[in-house]
């Protein structure tokens, strides 16, 4: 298996500079596999052997995101709030912070997950993540079975948002 020649060449090799940047890689193909444990595995020794890495604040983002993607809120919630309080200027800060406030939606914390939406709304502007907020904010509403909000709220997303990739669910939720 491949992490096991990756971790034996970081004990036989542990000062090589190729080590953090073999895991990483490593950590990202089993992602891209959708071999969640394994890539959480592999992220896991990248950041308890190099946590001063420069790829060590994407591998911690990255982490949480496997943890998302194997139902487990409580730990991706962990991994994007150690990130969001580690590497506030990082590309990546507010899209965690999305994150983050998704994991409370999983759970189906819908009235926490509101106000981080709505908090990341007020803050965010970026093209790319302003109509996931939205797209998200208005599906909350809608979880929490507040229907009149959750209209104004789609149609507000689909009449700002026309092309976004999210329009067919919202489209959804409309009935």
């Amino acid at each position: 298996d491949a992490y096991k020649i990756a971790k034996g060449f970081s004990k036989r090799f542990p000062d090589s500079p190729l080590v953090p940047d073999a895991l990483y890689l490593l950590g990202s193909t089993y992602q891209e596999a959708k071999e969640y444990p394994k890539s959480i595995e592999v992220f896991t020794t990248f950041l308890e052997n190099h946590q001063d890495h420069r790829l060590a604040a994407r591998t911690l983002f990255l982490r949480g995101f496997n943890h998302n993607y194997m139902n487990d809120p409580i730990q991706a919630r962990m991994d994007f709030e150690n990130f969001i309080a580690s590497y506030p200027d990082n590309d990546l800060f507010e899209e965690a912070r999305l994150w983050r406030a998704l994991t409370f939606f999983t759970e189906r914390d819908y009235d926490t997950a509101f106000m981080a939406l709505d908090e990341l709304a007020q803050s965010v502007k970026s093209d790319r993540l302003e109509p996931e907020i939205a797209y998200h904010k208005a599906a909350t509403l809608y979880a929490k079975r507040d229907y009149e909000s959750a209209l104004t709220a789609i149609n507000d997303y689909l009449k700002a948002y026309p092309l976004h990739t999210r329009i067919d669910q919202a489209r959804v939720l409309l009935g």
